[in-house]
């Protein structure tokens, strides 16, 4: 599991928007716009293309660690659980960027869709419809994974509940500050951010 473990963390820490935001636009996303190393910040940064490229890597972490995880190690139950974490941890608060990162919404979806399509299929479907609803990405990311873990507490869906929880437990301090914004009414809402 250690090898494992490890693997998921440091694939999981490769700053994908950081290295295609300096590499195509001379950028250091960590001093741009809200400064998070994810897709968002990517797109509102360099634009969709370059967005895309950070999504599409940052998805396929977490898709690979879990598959490397479940089919190279032959990990299930809790050791298949923490080592899926691991690698949106890695994302998160990546070694290579002294311990900051993205908001693991991307790799997050990436674990799930390897764990389950139609798990990841919701999480997208709810994501969208709720973000587009309220205007902010914040909401939208967050209440996705809560409304597929409960959907993952029907047994006729065979989603693994434990692994939804605890991903969405690990994104959950990354958009603290987000809610707090929202609350206060001062977050930049997603229409107003692609217009700067």
């Amino acid at each position: 599991m250690l090898e494992s473990l490890l693997i998921s963390y440091f694939l999981g820490a490769i700053p994908f928007s950081y290295i295609f935001t300096k590499s195509l636009c001379g950028k250091d996303i960590t001093k741009l716009g809200s400064k998070n190393v994810g897709t968002s910040n990517a797109v509102y940064s360099c634009g969709m293309k370059v967005g895309l490229l950070c999504l599409i890597g940052d998805f396929f972490k977490g898709y690979f660690a879990y598959l490397i995880a479940s089919g190279l190690f032959g990990l299930s139950g809790w050791a298949l659980v923490i080592t899926s974490v691991a690698v949106v941890a890695g994302h998160n608060w990546s070694i290579f960027l002294k311990f900051k990162g993205g908001k693991g919404i991307a790799t997050t979806w990436g674990v799930l869709c390897a764990s389950n399509p139609l798990a990841g299929l919701l999480g997208a479907l709810f994501m969208l419809v709720i973000t587009l609803f309220t205007k902010y990405m914040a909401m939208g990311t967050v209440l996705a994974c809560v409304f597929v873990f409960l959907i993952s507490l029907v047994p006729f869906f065979n989603f693994n509940a434990m692994l939804i929880l605890m991903l969405l437990l690990t994104i959950l301090p990354k958009h603290y500050e987000n809610y707090l914004r929202i609350r206060n009414g001062t977050e930049i809402k997603i229409n107003e951010r692609l217009k700067e």
